[in-house]
């Protein structure tokens, strides 16, 4: 029951190889689980010269991914842009969805929420690892 509940909420929209889901400074009202296909975080930054921006790319996510969570809960710009680098569907969850879900049925909500959670947990356990990783080659050369 609470699974259908979660599926009604949820939007389903596929993209094409190379197509943008969101570019970074969008509003985030939504976050996205990737049901297929494989998506690529970029972030700008300044080039060495200073005069043009380049894109990073940050991170390759897969199916059962999820991305755009941050936004969706602080309600700031995006941090980052996504784009699909293969055929790629994704479930999308806005906001207002998730509030009257969260009104109707708190349980789903909690676990949905909790979910989440784990999942931000585990990004910054990574991101963690990776400031670590970078500081010792950084500082130890």
């Amino acid at each position: 029951r609470e699974l259908l509940e979660f599926e009604k909420i949820l939007e389903e929209k596929t993209y094409t190889q190379n197509q943008e889901v969101f570019r970074e400074s969008d509003p985030g009202d939504k976050f996205y689980i990737i049901k297929s296909g494989e998506i690529e975080v970029r972030k700008q930054i300044q080039s060495e010269s200073g005069s043009e921006k380049e894109e990073l790319k940050l991170a390759q996510l897969k199916k059962g991914e999820v991305f755009g969570e941050l936004s969706f809960f602080d309600r700031k710009p995006r941090s980052a842009g996504i784009r699909a680098i293969s055929p790629a569907t994704l479930l999308i969850i806005d906001r207002n969805s998730m509030e009257k879900l969260s009104q109707n049925n708190k349980d789903i909500s909690i676990k949905i929420l909790m979910g989440l959670i784990r999942h931000i947990g585990g990004k910054l356990r990574k991101t963690d690892e990776s400031v670590k990783d970078l500081s010792r080659v950084v500082f130890y050369q």
